[in-house]
């Protein structure tokens, strides 16, 4: 083992001998619902109307939830300024919009399909430079320094300047996002 830990991974034994559980594994409960997500497929667009009315008559179809059902829609590890679900606006494309219920995962999947979203599509920001001339920001302006911060750097014998530009990164999952939750005590 390499890096700062020595300590395995605490499922790491699971993963090796094959005894992981996943979620697909598991036999549905009775009453179980399955989720799906109903995504953003633009990458900035106001959203003018959620027409849900095909998806509530898909067989087994058993919810539909937006921003405007949930009693607090923000979340974060440090700061909670990010939305659980779109709101008035979509900021990329895939930004969760509404989740959607049903008695199995295929009618999840029907009526996620069957839900309509009419949008007014707005130039993309799709670079620092071009957020920055829009004053398009994730969250608000947060500053943390300690000290004279423009002494020391007038004193600092080096500097470095330039520029780099990064066109994206994608951290790279080994199973898909599922969770399954369970009414119990813990």
């Amino acid at each position: 083992m390499s890096g700062p830990s020595r300590l395995p991974h605490d499922s790491a034994h699971m993963h090796v001998t094959g005894q992981s559980e996943y979620i697909d594994d598991r036999p549905r409960m009775a009453r179980e619902l399955s989720v799906e997500v109903v995504w953003s497929r633009h990458a900035r667009a106001r959203i003018r109307k959620i027409d849900d009315r095909a998806a509530r008559a898909v067989p087994g179809f058993a919810g539909i939830y937006t921003a405007k059902d949930l009693r607090h829609n923000r979340w974060g590890t440090i700061f909670q300024d990010q939305p659980l679900l779109a709101e008035k606006e979509v900021f990329f494309a895939g930004e969760a919009i509404a989740v959607v219920a049903g008695e199995t995962p295929e009618a999840a999947l029907a009526a996620r399909e069957a839900v309509r979203i009419e949008y007014d599509v707005l130039p993309a920001i799709l670079s620092i430079d071009a957020a920055k001339a829009a004053k398009s920001f994730i969250a608000g302006t947060r500053k943390i320094e300690r000290g004279d911060v423009d002494a020391a750097l007038k004193q600092s014998p080096h500097r470095l300047e330039g520029r780099i530009v990064i066109r994206g990164a994608d951290h790279f999952y080994l199973e898909s996002q599922a969770a399954v939750v369970y009414p119990r005590e813990d």
